[in-house]
């Protein structure tokens, strides 16, 4: 069988998420294998974001924008970090991403007729299967793109606050482990609250005498 490199491998949403974690698997992967050198981390961190932009062009030859913006962001931070030899800037890098993710829903807001948060759940809902869709109030929309922002306002600070009060690696265990986790509830959250919007056409009982 012969795949087009769009769709080889295919992008399964499982694998997207494992693949959009490989930097920071990385990251946390050699700051202990270093004994714990924050400096030596933050160079594997910025060389596996390259990577991974990289590695998503060719694979599925696209240059996906949230892992270009998050690659910005690592290199300017990570850059500082190795020029001063302080790790406070790549300590902040989460909490710069999660404003750049406030400021950008915020902005769709604004924007054209339909938030980020609306047509990102309207395409994953057109993959269910033909005639699956989405329909909701413009108020709900609003309520769960506003509700998105204030989301990533919140985990930009505690990421803060937990800098200022915990040790290095601290941080590094909550960054690695705890915001995933954080993020998979706040999307849990999100679903729920959508799926009662979702309509899925029920199959079509198979006709006794084509078996079709």
């Amino acid at each position: 069988v012969r795949y087009h490199p769009r769709t080889f491998p295919p992008r399964h949403p499982s694998m997207k998420q494992l693949f959009d974690l490989f930097p920071a698997i990385v990251f946390f992967a050699v700051y202990y294998l270093t004994g714990k050198d924050i400096i030596q981390g933050t160079v594997a961190l910025m060389a596996a974001s390259v990577a991974q932009v990289a590695l998503g062009w060719a694979l599925w030859r696209k240059l996906d924008r949230m892992h270009l913006a998050v690659l910005g962001i690592v290199l300017v931070f990570g850059g500082l970090t190795l020029f001063l030899q302080d790790e406070r800037f790549i300590k902040w890098k989460p909490t710069i991403v999660d404003l750049v993710f406030a400021a950008v829903l915020l902005a769709s807001e604004f924007i054209g007729r339909r938030n980020l948060i609306r047509m990102g759940a309207e395409a994953l809902v057109k993959q269910m299967g033909e005639g699956a869709r989405i329909e909701a109030p413009d108020m709900t929309w609003r309520l769960v793109n506003l509700s998105a922002v204030a989301y990533f306002l919140a985990a930009g600070a505690l990421n803060l606050w937990i800098v200022d009060h915990f040790d290095t690696e601290t941080w590094v265990n909550i960054k690695t482990f705890g915001y995933p986790l954080l993020n998979l509830v706040f999307m849990g959250v999100l679903v729920a609250w959508l799926w009662r919007h979702v309509t899925v056409p029920a199959e079509k009982p198979a006709d006794p005498k084509t078996g079709d």
